[in-house]
């Protein structure tokens, strides 16, 4: 059964990368957010 072991490591694997990802872009764009509404004017 360690065939199954090790696909299931690959797809914690994935997951939790994807989920870095996921979390990156969203503190990007909360970042955005912040700047937008510290200069309304968007410079």
């Amino acid at each position: 059964m360690s065939v199954w072991r090790d696909g299931m490591a690959a797809a914690q694997r994935l997951s939790l990368r994807r989920d870095e990802t996921m979390i990156a872009a969203e503190m990007r764009r909360r970042q955005d957010r912040y700047w937008m509404m510290r200069w309304p004017a968007g410079g």
